[in-house]
């Protein structure tokens, strides 16, 4: 597995901010319950969905 290189504070807040952007463009068009990590992924920008769990634990993710 490659290790991610690190990342100062603001830069990780950053990439959570637009992760959750992305959620909030995906649950508008697609509802909560059609959401899933691809299609967030894809709206947020990131290049894998695997990434969001770097930026929030999968309980976290789970009941935001």
């Amino acid at each position: 597995m490659i290790a991610m290189p690190p990342r100062d504070e603001q830069d990780f807040e950053n990439r959570r901010q637009q992760i959750i952007d992305g959620a909030l463009q995906v649950f508008g068009t697609k509802g909560f319950e059609k959401a899933n990590n691809k299609d967030i992924a894809v709206a947020a920008r990131i290049g894998s969905p695997g990434l969001i769990y770097h930026y929030f634990n999968k309980y976290r993710v789970l009941t935001w």
